[in-house]
């Protein structure tokens, strides 16, 4: 179980809990928010930034927004699809070493 603030941010909605245990005035504050409404990630990221900041705003610690470039998003696929081959090549290294 963990045990601090978790958030999810899913299509349809937010749920949020401290310590494995809901957190009724945090989620009153989410559920006044819009959804994702979809399943792509850009969406639900837009959507968990938005709602980290209505959630700090309440608590009284406000948070600079940050404005991604498009820069950053192809970096960030490059990334995503470096780390994704590394870990295919590793997979396959293991499987060719347990066949010896």
């Amino acid at each position: 179980m963990y045990k601090k603030r978790l958030l999810v941010v899913m299509p349809n909605g937010f749920g949020i809990a401290d310590n494995g245990k809901p957190a009724p005035a945090e989620q009153a504050i989410l559920d006044k928010l819009p959804p994702a409404g979809t399943l792509d990630g850009s969406s639900l990221v837009a959507a968990a930034v938005k709602a980290l900041h209505a959630l700090t705003a309440h608590a009284g610690v406000p948070i600079a927004a940050a404005h991604s470039s498009r820069g950053s998003t192809t970096r960030d696929r490059i990334v995503i699809a470096f780390l994704a081959a590394l870990v295919l090549l590793l997979a396959g290294g293991l499987i060719h070493l347990r066949r010896r």
